[in-house]
């Protein structure tokens, strides 16, 4: 018999390539979500200010980044909260659960902290000189992670990506 406690169940990590195309396909859902606002934004600026006023550009850009931000974090967390999984994730097998313990669903709280962790979170970083390298090696530290091939927006709130299809093979005995 093992020393020690149960370390519970044994969790099919997601493959770090179907991680990384399953958020390149929400990132191009929610570029799409947000693309409509983000226009209409810039089309006002351009009504109010049609020669050019850096001040209402600025008001301009910094709306677009909001507008940004909240699809992001309601596409992700809302989905997340609900299914464990968005829709990059869900069409290749995919989903979020707590690390701790192994396996367990993530409440609404932990599900919008994920979602505002990363990416906008890590992006903001992204417009300081330097620092914006830290939004990079998010996504690649599940690369450097050979225990959960977790991303540091992964290990902040304590999640990990599961290959949902062959944890549901495994509890059917198959």
């Amino acid at each position: 018999m093992p020393d020690g406690p149960d370390p519970g169940p044994v969790l099919p990590l997601a493959h770090r390539g179907k991680r990384l195309l399953a958020r390149m396909i929400d990132a191009v859902l929610m570029m799409a979500v947000a693309a409509v606002p983000v226009a209409l934004v810039w089309v006002w600026v351009g009504y109010l200010a049609p020669d050019g006023d850096s001040g209402l550009a600025a008001i301009g850009a910094v709306g677009s980044v909001l507008i940004v931000t909240m699809v992001i974090v309601l596409y992700e967390g809302a989905q997340l909260a609900a299914w464990g999984k968005t829709l990059g994730k869900r069409w290749l097998g995919l989903r979020v659960v707590r690390a701790t313990p192994p396996g367990a669903p993530l409440s609404p709280g932990k599900a919008y902290l994920r979602a505002a962790v990363y990416p906008p979170g890590f992006a903001v970083l992204q417009v300081v000189p330097m620092v914006g390298l830290l939004s990079m090696l998010n996504v690649l530290w599940q690369f450097w992670d050979p225990a959960l091939h977790q991303c540091l927006h992964d290990k902040v709130v304590g999640t990990v990506v599961i290959d949902d299809r062959a944890a549901r093979r495994a509890l059917a005995g198959g």
